[in-house]
């Protein structure tokens, strides 16, 4: 009888063991599709934030282009610098500050050729940014760093292997 006794404990704790272990799991590999899938979006979707800013940067480069000799050499310097700087920014929120950067000194090539609004460089310019102010990024990954803050996934930071997500601010 107690032969018995003792292999139902085990088998009940190891049935223990193993349901906490695959929460485990779980809650990780939970954490981590979302992650990517949110990474994904910022960086390979077609109409992510970092797409945007390509389009950002080639319209940028057609500007030059178009300004070669025609405008200040110090305002077109300072353009082709913060094209430069937004490229090799790593991070969201080092995009962020060189997107912004960018508007101001693409503002400035712009306002000095009398660049009208129907100008294709202008208007690509112009839609790329509307697209990132219309993504969905920042409140997405607002949640997640929400969701990975709170009950239990904050008692169980130990098990999620993914960190949290850097906003586009």
């Amino acid at each position: 009888m107690k032969a018995s006794l003792k292999k139902r404990s085990i088998a009940i704790l190891m049935m223990i063991v193993l349901i906490v272990f695959s929460i485990l799991i779980g809650i990780n590999r939970s954490f981590y599709t979302m992650r990517k899938e949110l990474t994904d979006e910022y960086y390979r979707s077609a109409y992510g934030i970092q797409s945007q800013l390509d389009r950002r940067i080639e319209a940028s480069n057609g500007l030059i282009g178009l300004a070669e000799g025609q405008v200040e050499e110090a305002v077109l310097t300072r353009l082709k610098e913060d094209v430069e700087a937004l490229r090799n920014a790593d991070s969201p929120s080092e995009q962020f500050d060189a997107n912004s950067l960018l508007s101001g000194s693409f503002n400035a090539v712009a306002s000095a050729l009398n660049l009208s609004d129907n100008n294709e460089f202008y208007q690509d310019f112009e839609e790329a940014q509307a697209a990132i102010q219309s993504s969905r990024y920042n409140q997405q990954a607002a949640e997640y760093n929400e969701a990975r803050s709170s009950f239990p996934a904050n008692i169980l930071t130990w098990v999620i292997f993914s960190g949290s997500l850097e906003e586009f601010r």
